[in-house]
């Protein structure tokens, strides 16, 4: 298990590195630009997304490399059951996400590596009550290790179907062919043989699920968001599960994100999408409403549900966040 950054390596980290402003691409920052696009960024969050503003705009720009690492330390997180049908099983550097069909067990990312399979995703499932053999499809929402680490073990242990977009299995593939193009090296090792092939627009069913697929592009060149149906205590709800929101280094990268980010907002408004979930548990606050899970009392609010209005908020504040990183890194308007 990838254990590397731990909270006291973090801290040090962050006491001896300069800001990662001064370490990104680019010409000279347009200071002007950056406080217009903090300034609407805040006006966007107000005071229930003010979290997610420091995070996306302050911490994951500025000190993506010293402060933020030790945020997304590993750690363990608790097994949680979310919804009826959706359980959430990763850790605090990356999360994972089960969704129960009735028919069958989709897992939606496989964490850094086999080990994390067995001292992280086994138990936590076992814990919930599912069987790690019931895992039929693993959805692979963008092509870097983080979210493929587990793919190998769950295929030669459960025969498990490895779903992933056109586009990022050449990413991935790319990666394995070449173990030093910059991203880690590591990650080669762990690229699983090609699968199935998720197409834009694809609606994928199994038992009483039904995901619907859409390409995002922007994080990697083939980011796969998904939209499908939950219970919460019988109550239905839509997710939104947007693959892939760190921030690109390339200009062209950010360009991507942000109309792909527009583009959902279209999504949100046909689908009726109310409910937030994300890979990393700092990009949808998971580690406090999973505790709030964990104490919740019949009555009390689903923290997970953030209602439409508040989703589309949360989208134009990673556009704005987006749009302050390339003023930062002297990439020009977006």
């Amino acid at each position: 298990m990838k254990t590397a950054f731990s909270s006291g390596v973090a801290v040090a980290m962050a006491l001896s590195t300069v800001a990662v402003a001064q370490e990104r691409p680019g010409t000279a920052p347009d200071r002007e630009a950056m406080y217009r696009h903090l300034k609407i960024a805040r006006g966007i969050a107000g005071d229930d997304l003010y979290a997610h503003y420091v995070h996306r705009c302050i911490i994951d720009q500025t000190y993506r490399r010293t402060i933020s690492r030790g945020v997304q330390a590993h750690n363990a997180l608790p097994a949680t059951r979310v919804f009826d049908e959706l359980y959430f099983v990763g850790e605090n550097a990356v999360s994972a996400w089960v969704l129960d069909t009735g028919d069958g067990l989709i897992l939606f990312d496989a964490l850094y590596s086999p080990e994390d399979m067995t001292k992280i995703l086994e138990p936590g499932l076992r814990k919930l009550g599912l069987d790690p053999a019931r895992i039929r499809y693993l959805v692979i929402t963008h092509s870097h290790g983080d979210h493929y680490g587990g793919a190998r073990y769950l295929k030669q242990h459960y025969g498990t179907r490895i779903m992933a977009s056109a586009i990022d299995w050449a990413e991935m593939a790319r990666q394995a062919a070449n173990p030093q193009s910059g991203l880690p090296p590591e990650w080669a090792r762990l690229v699983p043989d090609h699968d199935l092939d998720i197409a834009d627009g694809q609606v994928f069913t199994l038992g009483n699920a039904r995901l619907s697929f859409k390409l995002t592009p922007g994080h990697t060149p083939g980011t796969i968001s998904t939209i499908f149906t939950v219970h919460d205590r019988g109550t239905p709800h839509v997710v939104g599960f947007f693959g892939g929101l760190g921030t690109p280094e390339s200009a062209e990268g950010k360009r991507q994100i942000i109309a792909s980010l527009e583009g959902f907002k279209t999504i949100v408004k046909r689908s009726g999408i109310d409910v937030l979930i994300a890979n990393h548990p700092t990009q949808d606050q998971a580690i406090p409403k999973l505790e709030e899970l964990a104490y919740r009392h019949p009555g009390d609010p689903n923290p997970y549900v953030i209602g439409q209005t508040r989703y589309l908020r949360y989208l134009a504040l990673q556009q704005e966040c987006t749009r302050f990183a390339a003023a930062q890194q002297g990439q020009g308007e977006l």
